[in-house]
């Protein structure tokens, strides 16, 4: 089986983990460019942190398109779903590997992985712990490519875009308080918050 992973942007933190898979792979190739989907020719497309909406011509190119997505569908589909239930504090992270359908993260589900996080791990942790399960899922979708899909069941819930001012503190509460922000925030997308006229960036680590 060929199989193509997409993934939205170089330098996502997972993407470095999807080069090294792909490299164990006989015949996987990683690309954020959309324009490598029409002359692909792999078997299986793999999305992954991917925000691009992959239109139903494009996907019929491939025998199964499926996407790896942090929830317990249907409830949380939409955007940046580990992020935001990191800032709900949850603590049980379900992972879905699903067939790309429309509306997005609609698709029947082949396989759910779990992971539980402690509660203080940072962005990096965070990560790591989240991308293990999902090279999992993609090893497993590669090692059963006739499995069947079970449609999800109910209407589910909906989280919208992060936006940057999603990532700012308040500067006058505890950083108690906000702490499940300031962890699901890395360096791409960083924690900030405006004092005597200025903006500043917070970023965390372990001493």
């Amino acid at each position: 089986m060929i199989a193509l992973v997409l993934c939205s942007d170089p330098r996502h933190p997972v993407w470095p983990r999807l080069v090294e898979w792909c490299d164990r792979q006989p015949m996987a190739a990683v690309t954020y460019d959309v324009g490598d989907l029409e002359c692909s020719g792999a078997d299986v497309l793999l999305l992954v942190s991917c925000t691009q909406i992959i239109p139903p011509a494009v996907r019929a190119k491939f025998k199964r398109c499926l996407v790896i997505h942090e929830s317990a569908l249907p409830e949380g589909r939409g955007w940046s779903p580990m992020a935001w239930q990191v800032r709900q504090g949850q603590r049980d992270i379900v992972v879905s590997l699903i067939e790309c359908a429309d509306p997005v993260d609609s698709g029947g589900i082949l396989a759910q992985r779990c992971f539980t996080l402690e509660g203080h791990e940072l962005a990096d942790e965070i990560n790591a712990r989240r991308d293990a399960v999902r090279l999992d899922l993609m090893d497993w979708a590669v090692a059963n490519p006739e499995a069947s899909a079970v449609p999800q069941q109910g209407e589910g819930t909906a989280y919208r875009r992060l936006t940057e001012d999603d990532h700012r503190l308040d500067a006058e509460g505890s950083i108690a308080a906000q702490f499940d922000v300031l962890r699901a925030c890395d360096d791409r997308f960083p924690a900030w918050f405006e004092h005597r006229g200025h903006r500043y960036h917070v970023a965390l680590r372990k001493a």
